[in-house]
């Protein structure tokens, strides 16, 4: 418990540099995805706030602190330049970062909340128990002999409720494009107790019982298990990308069911 008090305290100096190198005029908290390099989104008011609205204040926010899955007090982070939209990305407000590029969400200036409250544990990719989790729930989508391959796995409690949820990420493709064979897939979904059972909740995902020629297969990653507005609630930021472009949702469970809460991307 003393490690968890420490860290947060130190987070929390850490808030109050970043804010003091910066600060938006607006009081605009705004929110980057660093692997897009795109705004996120941002924090007017204690609300969520989307990328275009949130970009207004990026001039003014040059010091952000760029989280991670595991993260738990945040690495400086910078930028050099913003971007103006472009066809066919009008609703796409990117940036230049001075910062080493990679997967992870930065928040700017006027950050006065701790964005991890609660620990976030990676578990084994190689847990027999998850595995066998994944496999039979890939049957149930319909993938019969489903080869079970888990790229990211988390415990934490989302909702601050005591009870910790299982975030897993699983995804099997043999070449990454525009084809998807047969029992290929890839998913996230989030293990938690509703009542007196454990359901499997779908975030986002792509199953193919058949293969295909041509759509639009969906490769995933994790960036972040954040509290984003400061609500003392976890949000689960997914990166993916598609052969011909590149996104970004925040998911929060409501009533066990996932509701998207900032989105961003390009493509065609």
């Amino acid at each position: 418990m003393k490690i968890l008090l420490i860290g947060a305290a130190a987070g929390l100096l850490a808030f109050g540099a970043a804010a003091q190198e910066g600060a938006s005029p607006t009081g605009d908290v705004v929110i980057l995805e660093t692997k897009l390099q795109g705004v996120f989104g941002g924090i007017r008011d204690g609300q969520l706030i989307d990328a275009k609205t949130a970009s207004i204040s990026l001039g003014s926010n040059k010091s952000f602190l760029r989280y991670g899955p595991l993260d738990k007090t945040g690495t400086k982070y910078s930028i050099e330049s913003t971007d103006s939209p472009e066809l066919p990305c009008e609703e796409f407000f990117g940036y230049r970062s001075r910062s080493e590029a990679g997967t992870g969400i930065a928040f700017g200036a006027n950050l006065n909340w701790n964005p991890v409250p609660r620990k976030v544990v990676a578990i084994s990719t190689k847990s027999p128990v998850y595995r066998d989790i994944v496999r039979k729930y890939l049957r149930t989508k319909g993938i019969t002999r489903p080869v079970v391959k888990i790229k990211e796995s988390y415990r934490t409690d989302l909702e601050g409720d005591g009870r910790d949820e299982v975030v897993i990420l699983a995804e099997n493709y043999s070449d990454f494009g525009p084809a998807a064979r047969k029992g290929e897939y890839s998913f996230l979904m989030v293990r938690k107790i509703v009542g007196k059972s454990v359901r499997n909740i779908l975030i986002t995902g792509d199953f193919y019982k058949e293969a295909i020629e041509f759509g639009a297969p969906n490769r995933l990653e994790i960036s972040g298990i954040l509290d984003l507005d400061g609500d003392g609630i976890l949000e689960i930021v997914v990166y993916g990308q598609y052969y011909e472009g590149v996104w970004a949702e925040a998911y929060r469970l409501e009533a066990a069911k996932p509701k998207v809460v900032l989105q961003t991307g390009c493509g065609v």
